[in-house]
């Protein structure tokens, strides 16, 4: 009986391959560096969440690491996968909305967490998406952006002496068709 306990147990607690090739991988990664490098970290956001609001509620949460606790940070949003509802873009002066959901093709922004103060995003961010064999737009998010299937985002983050400094070089440096 013993040993149908202990089978049952191990089979019960067997984790699938590729789960214990990840975990395998995460040990052999590096801790990035504190003072120079780049910190990449990826979140889901729920459909029918908004995507600004949680990005900006994400980043806030590393203010409370101890590896970033004293410094200032800069970052931007590397990518993002999933599909979105009703955006609305601003496309050569004038809003858009559209209806239905679209997939995003491109998700591009750049936010500061200062040592004090509010986690914001420097500028507007950046859409581009697609429905399903239809025409591509993009621009800047005009007001809510609303997750319709759950969306990864991918976010990059790094040390910054001058936030103000860093804002003007990002919204100076997007170029953005």
């Amino acid at each position: 009986m013993e040993a149908d306990k202990h089978a049952n147990s191990s089979e019960e607690q067997r984790e699938p391959e590729w789960v214990l090739a990840l975990e395998a991988l995460k040990s052999k990664v590096p801790q990035p560096p504190r003072h120079d490098g780049i910190i990449v970290q990826y979140f889901t956001v729920n459909a029918g969440e908004e995507i600004k609001g949680k990005i900006l509620s994400y980043v806030g949460e590393l203010k409370n690491c101890p590896l970033f606790g004293r410094i200032s940070l800069r970052g931007n949003i590397l990518t993002a996968i999933g599909q979105i509802s009703h955006p609305t873009i601003n496309i050569q002066g004038s809003d858009m909305s559209f209806e239905g959901s679209y997939e995003i093709i491109n998700l591009l922004g750049f936010y500061s967490i200062p040592k004090e103060g509010a986690v914001e995003f420097i500028d507007n961010l950046k859409l581009t998406f697609s429905a399903v064999g239809s025409v591509v737009y993009g621009g800047p998010v005009m007001g809510e952006l609303i997750a319709h299937s759950p969306i990864q985002v991918v976010l990059g983050s790094y040390e910054c002496d001058n936030i103000e400094q860093s804002k003007s070089f990002s919204i100076n440096s997007l170029n953005y068709i």
